[in-house]
């Protein structure tokens, strides 16, 4: 049965609701998600999961994405002036989402690393974004323009990162082959982790209450409700749980963590 995580390069011209079903299609498989959605008129990295390891996007952490894209001035401006706006929102910055989105229109604080000027020519200039997640890079030039006086709205994007994963990374829809899909603890690999003891698998697939003694070993700074991943003898990603307590505190007849998802290998 197919089943994986793609790191995928979308193009423009297809939303990623319509990528991810051309991917289903070609590898044909019935289920499968995607993590951070990109514009149609957006290119660039796609992170999708196909078959049944499908849900392991919902434990992506929230990623900083990297982007180059084109900014439109409407009025004439200098690349000082340019710049200057770009340093304005450099930092924390405060956005209001777009009438178009899908989440609910309140201020709210993101983080911008880098905001690099890039290039300029007929009022239109190349730049390069890193920032945090949930940041609305259209809405990222609107505002530039609209400090700068002179208005202006983002032309092109591409998304060059997504976390640790950078567009040299991506398969190609037309490209794509099942020897390009991963095995899903390759976007697990941030959490920490615990080995259950063979023995107690099935009670972990069961849904039991997890004590301390279910491990074989585990990372002793995890903390109270934190999220870890636990993994069999062979590696693979089984169940991904929430702490209870400080692991650096517990003993063998304690509950320590309560399951947050069981994988199906």
């Amino acid at each position: 049965m197919v089943k994986g995580v793609i790191f995928l390069y979308k193009p423009v011209g297809l939303t990623s609701s319509q990528t991810l079903e051309k991917v289903k299609q070609k590898l044909g498989v019935k289920t499968g998600g995607y993590h951070g959605t990109l514009d149609a008129n957006v290119d660039g990295v796609l992170i999708i999961a196909v078959g049944k390891i499908t849900p392991v996007l919902q434990f992506i952490s929230r990623q900083d994405k990297e982007y180059v894209g084109k900014i439109k001035f409407h009025k004439q401006v200098t690349e000082e002036q340019i710049k200057t706006g770009f340093e304005k929102f450099t930092g924390e910055i405060e956005q209001i989402p777009p009438v178009k989105s899908a989440v609910k229109r309140v201020l709210r604080k993101r983080k911008i690393y880098f905001f690099e000027f890039l290039d300029f020519k007929n009022n239109v200039a190349g730049f390069r974004v890193k920032c945090e997640a949930g940041t609305y890079i259209r809405k990222l030039c609107y505002d530039v323009g609209e400090f700068l006086g002179v208005g202006a709205q983002m032309l092109s994007l591409q998304r060059t990162a997504s976390g640790d994963v950078k567009i040299e990374d991506c398969v190609k829809i037309e490209d794509l082959q099942e020897s390009d899909l991963k095995p899903k603890e390759v976007l697990l690999k941030n959490y920490k982790k615990a080995v259950a003891k063979n023995d107690k698998i099935q009670q972990i697939v069961q849904g039991k209450q997890i004590y301390a003694d279910f491990f074989d070993e585990f990372d002793k700074t995890i903390k109270t409700n934190e999220t870890f991943t636990v993994y069999d003898n062979k590696n693979q990603a089984i169940s991904m749980m929430e702490a209870l307590q400080d692991f650096s505190n517990s003993n063998s007849f304690e509950i320590v963590a309560k399951i947050i998802r069981n994988f199906t290998n």
